[in-house]
């Protein structure tokens, strides 16, 4: 290949893996090799073309090969990229190599939507444990209170509970000896199985802390779950959440950057509607949400018996205020993980990008948000125009087919080139100038 020549990739988005404005004898190529007089080679690049982030990272990994076996095979050679839509990603994701980027003149993007990618707040399952956790506690402690308050009832008065407690408990052992857990009782007696204080007490300490005993069931999985997502989880989420964030996100620092978006584009609006349906689970499911619907349901539960004055003890009242807590401990976990779970079978609407970004992203998109812009982070050299396309079709289709584009593209790279010229030049000079210095 000529040494005087540039090289120019194109790069076409997705689901367009046969399109024709890739090849040299594309209108676009055409207006390109005029700019800068024929000294053009014309390297079409061709991927997949699928609509996910594995495509597209596996895509960028293929075009920074190329450019470097360029760069080995012509030193010294400029080459530029002009990527269309989705194909700016791809050549972002080529440009995160520091040598492969220290070899592109420029780039062009045409109607591309630059993935951002952010780490989400995994601190709020953090939360929303602690939320469950705190109210199993105070189920455990009205569990307790309620106990204990009817146990001195008891033990205050023994001889009014007797009959009653007695009655309970022939019901219960008959019970156990019909299903064969006791044997060789006479139960026929009516004689009280209780007639001491003494047995009574015992009696009370064995519920309480048989109630301490469940609750301490009730609570040590919850306790060791959050532990769990504490100590081991979270440490491993925030690794793969800032792995995620620089390998997705878009990002083209001191390279050159032309960017031209076509007014109306449908494939940026049909992005923008995807992010938002995809981001609306995750401003309900959070804990601030289920806290504040735990809090509603006791708080209305604690008044009805006061609103509609209905005449009840405060045994009542905790019994009311205990129902609400654990309904809402297992409501909280039950919708929290059925949500993830339905994710999971119905990915494309719910809680994932796969309309929008791809099918392979609910993993990613489950830890790190997942939004496009208009401009690409980090880039220093950038410049940006908005052009209202004429034609019939999709205008976001038309943005290499628009001549104004073309020309505008065309100019872009010429101007480029030429100030590449003169850096090189002015290169030169300087370093003349200090051989010259040095001879001396």
């Amino acid at each position: 290949m000529d040494k005087n020549k540039s090289i120019l990739h194109l790069v076409h988005g997705t689901f367009a893996r046969d399109a024709e404005w890739i090849h040299p004898d594309s209108p676009l190529a055409k207006t390109v090799m005029n700019s800068l007089g024929n000294n053009v080679y014309v390297e079409p690049f061709i991927w997949t073309g699928n609509n996910s982030h594995t495509a597209r990272e596996s895509a960028g990994t293929e075009l920074a090969k190329k450019i470097r076996e360029f760069s080995q095979n012509n030193p010294g050679v400029p080459q530029y990229i002009i990527a269309h839509s989705h194909g700016g990603n791809v050549a972002a994701y080529a440009l995160n190599d520091s040598e492969v980027s220290s070899n592109i003149a420029g780039v062009a993007c045409l109607g591309t939507p630059f993935i951002k990618a952010r780490a989400r707040d995994l601190a709020g399952s953090r939360r929303l444990m602690q939320s469950i956790l705190v109210a199993s506690v105070l189920m455990v402690l009205l569990l307790v209170m309620g106990i204990a308050k009817q146990g001195f009832k008891i033990a205050e008065d023994p001889e009014k509970y007797h009959q009653q407690l007695n009655e309970q408990m022939i019901v219960t052992m008959t019970e156990m000896q019909s299903s064969g857990l006791i044997n060789n009782v006479d139960l026929t007696q009516d004689e009280a199985l209780f007639t001491s204080p003494g047995a009574y007490i015992f009696w009370i300490i064995f519920i309480l802390l048989l109630a301490l005993g469940i609750g301490w069931l009730l609570i040590k999985p919850i306790i060791k779950l959050w532990r769990f997502v504490l100590q081991k989880e979270l440490p491993k989420l925030g690794e793969l959440q800032s792995e995620l964030t620089k390998k997705l996100t878009a990002v083209f620092n001191n390279t050159p950057l032309l960017i031209v978006d076509a007014r109306g584009d449908e494939a940026a609006w049909w992005l923008t509607t995807v992010i938002r349906i995809a981001s609306l689970p995750y401003r309900i499911w959070k804990p601030t949400t289920f806290t504040l619907a735990g809090i509603a349901v006791i708080s209305i539960l604690a008044v009805t018996p006061i609103f509609f004055q209905i005449e009840t003890s405060f045994s009542m009242v905790q019994m009311f205020i205990f129902m609400a807590l654990l309904f809402f401990s297992i409501s909280t976990l039950f919708i929290y993980f059925a949500g993830w779970a339905l994710s999971l079978i119905w990915p494309a609407i719910f809680r994932s990008h796969a309309l929008g970004f791809g099918k392979d992203d609910f993993l990613q998109n489950f830890v790190v948000e997942i939004t496009s812009a208009d401009t690409p982070e980090q880039s220093t050299q950038l410049s940006k125009h908005n052009i209202a396309v004429s034609g019939g079709g999709l205008h976001h289709s038309r943005l290499y087919q628009e001549q104004q584009v073309l020309e505008l593209v065309g100019d872009w790279l010429k101007q480029l080139q030429q100030q590449q010229k003169q850096e090189t030049i002015g290169d030169r000079s300087r370093l003349t100038r200090i051989k010259g210095v040095g001879d001396k």
